[in-house]
């Protein structure tokens, strides 16, 4: 899968490391909930290291446990960086001002 560079995203990254849980349904059809820290964070979006992949284009709810806000994600990359773990890339596509405890700029 094609990584984007800072200048695909509408806004730059900071490295955040921040507990989140992720929820949705496995490519067999299973729900899951994961609790999972972020790599990086911006208003937009997110990469996470994950134990197994989710499907480019797939959506999920982000909850920030730390604000309660929970958002719609979807998966815009993924990257196998060794045996169970993956780097997952979650774009926001209407992303919630209150989503992070304090703003990330």
């Amino acid at each position: 899968a094609q990584v984007p560079t800072t200048d695909q995203r509408r806004e730059e990254r900071k490295k955040v490391s921040r507990p989140v849980v992720v929820s949705g349904l496995s490519a067999p059809g299973q729900r899951f909930d994961k609790a999972a820290k972020t790599h990086d964070i911006s208003r937009y979006g997110m990469s996470l290291l994950l134990p197994t992949p989710l499907p480019v284009e797939t959506a999920v709810l982000i909850e920030n446990p730390a604000t309660g806000v929970r958002t719609l994600y979807r998966v815009v990359r993924v990257e196998q960086v060794g045996e169970g773990a993956y780097w997952v890339g979650f774009e926001a596509p209407d992303p919630s001002p209150r989503f992070w405890d304090k703003p990330t700029k």
